[in-house]
């Protein structure tokens, strides 16, 4: 990475304090790591399991939890369970921060898998930075360089969700487009990143609160714009809630959606409105048409979760898979530094496709073929070649 610590940042003084302490007592420190290796690994999880975007967190959170179930079913890792410790972060930067502090407290916890949200990844970013211990996340947002030493993403960069979406409308023959986003983080840096791409002109551009209640506001001061489709960046239930005050409206345009909105609860939101049938929302796979590389995850899922759409619970599965290949990397001496160094050689397979991470590449995946959706009833299932 760009920001590499030196010889003086935390990594460094660990392994002094690691060597010092090895020299002061050899016996004593061979019976507690004879005691720690003989122990479970411990991981962290912050997740939003209460409050706005609960759905998205609790969802994350069994996909994390199925693939680590799996793995202590068949052993552990070099004959280690994993143990998670959960932390609920409730869509609170603030308590995602705490609860970062208080995982890092435990020197027992080598990794941690989290927040859920954008805007939580990045209040905790600068601490994470400044700590010693790995973090694997699943957001779609934009991390300064500055803070990605300690930090690995299994999304893809804003700029690459950005350009999936850019490339929906250009394929749709659509170049004048209205844009409504979420206030947090998600929707500014998606916003940001359409903008950016420069393919497509936004004639009108309104926002909302994650937890709005309402958006016919917003719809009508767009609507008024005349777009040719709408881009629309939210989470469940904000999401279907757009989808609800469209079809209330009479707004017949395409609308355009990233990955977060592939939620059932927005559908729930959404109820019987007329503009579903104009909705498209990119995925990351067709769980009835899996690629060799996505297969083993999505029968996992499919088989525990049935009518989910292998979005939020994929995003907490392939964690799960990065985190487990790298402890794999780490050898018997695993601790938060070996597991830095395994997590820079990882290249694994996940729902959302192939996993490669380096010492200078600290985002896992990238742009590749992914899907749309259309809602389907009570679920979405992939748009078929010319639908």
């Amino acid at each position: 990475m760009k920001h590499r610590k030196g010889p003086a940042g935390p990594r460094w003084f660990a392994l002094a304090a690691l060597a010092a302490t090895a020299v002061a007592g050899c016996g004593s420190d061979d019976t507690a790591s004879s005691a720690q290796s003989a122990g479970p690994i411990k991981l962290g999880m912050i997740q939003v399991l209460s409050g706005p975007a609960a759905a998205a967190g609790t969802a994350e959170r069994n996909g994390f939890e199925l693939a680590v179930e799996r793995v202590n079913a068949s052993g552990g890792i070099a004959g280690r369970k994993i143990e998670v410790v959960a932390q609920d972060s409730a869509f609170d930067p603030n308590k995602a921060v705490s609860a970062y502090r208080r995982l890092s407290d435990d020197q027992d916890i080598v990794a941690i898998f989290g927040p859920t949200t954008g805007t939580e990844a990045q209040a905790m970013a600068p601490i994470v930075q400044r700590g010693d211990v790995p973090v694997v996340a699943g957001v779609s947002s934009a991390i300064d360089d500055r803070y990605l030493d300690n930090l690995f993403i299994s999304a893809p960069k804003i700029e690459l969700e950005g350009e999936f979406l850019v490339d929906k409308l250009v394929e749709l023959g659509h170049s004048r487009v209205g844009m409504l986003s979420t206030t947090d983080a998600l929707g500014k840096d998606f916003a940001a990143a359409i903008k950016a791409d420069g393919r497509v002109q936004v004639v009108a551009e309104e926002t909302m609160p994650v937890d709005v209640k309402d958006v016919t506001p917003q719809l009508t001061k767009l609507r008024s714009n005349d777009p040719e489709a709408v881009v629309l960046i939210g989470s469940p239930p904000n999401a279907g809630l757009a989808v609800k005050a469209a079809g209330e409206l009479g707004l017949r345009v395409p609308i355009i959606s990233g990955p977060p909105a592939l939620s059932p609860d927005n559908l729930t939101a959404a109820g019987e409105s007329r503009a579903l049938k104009s909705w498209r929302i990119r995925g990351y796979v067709d769980p009835e048409n899996p690629s060799p590389e996505q297969a083993d995850g999505v029968k996992a899922l499919t088989e525990a979760f049935p009518d989910d759409p292998l979005l939020f619970t994929s995003a907490g599965w392939d964690c799960a898979q990065i985190l487990l290949q790298g402890l794999r990397n780490a050898g018997k001496d695993i601790s938060r530094e070996s597991l830095m160094a395994g997590l820079e050689k990882v290249e694994t397979n996940g729902v959302g496709g192939t996993y490669r991470f380096t010492r200078d590449e600290h985002y896992g995946r990238q742009k590749g073929t992914s899907p749309w959706f259309v809602p389907d009833g009570k679920r979405f299932v992939a748009e078929k070649n010319g639908s």
